[in-house]
């Protein structure tokens, strides 16, 4: 039986949040190399000056958006899981009942494309918020949270109709 590939999906969020924290310490040892590079404690109170004191301004504007979009992938990993999930009891439910067919891998094509268009917003969004310095452009950033968010809400509902059924 093949995997379900909705639910594995699940850490391989994770590990795409992980992407703008390795692409800000890549920025943070750009010049000082891995080895003097101070991860000690970075939530402690003087670690955000020290960035500042050590990187250039525009590296350290890059640095902190980096770190602000993997804090932001975090904060949206709840809601992600627990769409998937809903998703996924809705696939099983309504394949139950003879509603629907499961493609490979477990999920229904609606739960397939949910997933790959949340990552895609996901990835879109990452990029965006670390390229984007101009404020007068951050709109798209906003733009791209809630297309993401959108997809999320669009699933609730169609998982919702159809256990209410």
């Amino acid at each position: 039986m093949a995997p379900n590939l909705a639910i594995l999906s699940i850490p391989a969020y994770f590990v795409l949040t992980l992407a703008p924290h390795m692409y800000a310490a890549s920025i943070a040892m750009k010049d000082k190399g891995p080895s003097n590079y101070d991860h000690r404690n970075p939530r402690a109170a003087n670690y955000l000056e020290n960035m500042r004191k050590q990187l250039a301004p525009a590296d350290f504007a890059r640095w902190e958006r980096a770190e602000a979009a993997h804090h932001n992938g975090n904060e949206n990993y709840a809601l992600y899981a627990a769409t998937v999930l809903a998703s996924v009891l809705a696939d099983t439910t309504a394949t139950k009942t003879g509603v629907l067919g499961l493609l490979a891998g477990g999920m229904s094509a609606e739960t397939r494309t949910f997933v790959l268009s949340y990552f895609a917003s996901r990835i879109l969004y990452t990029f965006v918020y670390i390229a984007t310095s101009d404020n007068r452009k951050t709109f798209i950033r906003t733009i791209v949270y809630f297309t993401g968010v959108g997809l999320c809400f669009q699933q609730f509902v169609r998982a919702a109709t159809i256990l209410g059924n």
